[in-house]
């Protein structure tokens, strides 16, 4: 994952971290105490190129919602925010948990499968 990420930013890519996947980060590393990795953390983003939700993210966030939930397919608010995020950016997404984003409207690749 780590040669692909390089390659991505070698390859002059832009990349993003949805504000939702730091938050999510950030949360799992202070709880732990994990002051090493926060800083680790910190370093990276910095290599990132940050942008934060507006309104547009907000309301395609809650749109996906609200059809998914009409389909009977409920999802995770974070994982319609973080799609909302790609689809705004017209971004690929990088995860390796596929499925929660398959019907979502966003192309998703995962770097964890060869």
């Amino acid at each position: 994952m780590l040669e692909r990420l390089g390659g991505a930013a070698g390859g002059g890519d832009d990349l993003y971290m949805s504000p939702v996947v730091f938050y999510e980060s950030w949360r799992g590393l202070a709880y732990r105490d994990a002051g090493r990795q926060l800083e680790d953390l910190e370093a990276f983003t910095r290599t990132l190129r940050w942008v934060d939700y507006e309104r547009a993210m907000w309301l395609d966030a809650a749109r996906l919602l609200a059809d998914r939930r009409r389909e009977g397919r409920p999802h995770d608010d974070a994982d319609l925010l973080i799609a909302a995020f790609a689809r705004r950016l017209r971004a690929t997404l990088v995860t390796n948990n596929s499925s929660d984003f398959a019907d979502l409207g966003v192309e998703v690749i995962d770097w964890m499968v060869e």
